[in-house]
């Protein structure tokens, strides 16, 4: 007797019950016309040319090791590179620089600002929009400013949490979300990606932007 065909058939039927995994959707990650005022769109992500960023924060600054975690959290999120950044130690040639200080503000039209506040902290990453919709001038700024004195207890939470989102929105995750289990969320809670962060990370970097970087020195 031939059992060929049974087990074929054992085999289909068994692969008939697994059950195909579902990743949950993308958050909105671009900044629509209602946000910023103009008619467009706005998205941005890195170019592979320009891969690895170039970020710069002190050498001798407590945020330093925060950035660097940061780093490692968003490169972490992509499977095959989209993203790499690297510290640099000369902020001229810089494609985004991190201060730990408060943002000067100003600015005016000239400006775009995207704001996250926790208890102990504050973060703003700042995007020059002078030649919006179509190109993005570098560098792009991030501050983190904190409440308290760097030793506090949660402070070192605070400039992990808070470098971590605004890394986002520098990587191009423009937008906060509504739900506090993402670490783009307004007042960020999460030390870490997740799920969503990181769908929505590979959603911005297999769609075209509207921007395109200029000005690298």
């Amino acid at each position: 007797m031939r059992t060929l065909p049974v087990l074929f058939v054992l085999g289909v039927a068994g692969c008939s019950d697994m059950i195909t995994p579902t990743r949950v959707p993308p958050y909105e990650y671009r900044l629509l016309p209602a946000r910023t005022g103009r008619n467009d769109i706005v998205s941005f992500k890195w170019p592979r040319t320009f891969l690895p960023v170039r970020i710069w924060v002190a050498t001798d600054d407590v945020l330093r090791p925060h950035v660097a975690e940061a780093i490692n959290r968003w490169e972490g999120a992509f499977l095959y590179g989209e993203f790499r950044a690297e510290l640099v130690s000369d902020s001229s040639r810089a494609d985004v620089i991190v201060r730990n200080t408060l943002s000067p503000g100003g600015g005016g039209l000239l400006k775009t600002r995207l704001l996250a506040q926790r208890p102990e902290c504050l973060g703003e990453t700042v995007f020059d929009d002078t030649g919006w919709p179509s190109s993005q001038v570098l560098p792009l700024r991030i501050f983190i400013a904190p409440r308290f004195a760097p030793t506090d207890p949660g402070m070192a939470a605070c400039y992990a949490i808070t470098a971590t989102h605004e890394l986002g929105h520098a990587i191009g995750l423009l937008e906060h979300t509504s739900d506090a289990g993402d670490v783009m969320f307004a007042n960020p809670v999460l030390d870490g990606l997740s799920e969503r962060d990181i769908v929505t990370a590979e959603t911005v970097y297999h769609v075209q932007p509207s921007l395109t970087p200029t000005g690298r020195r």
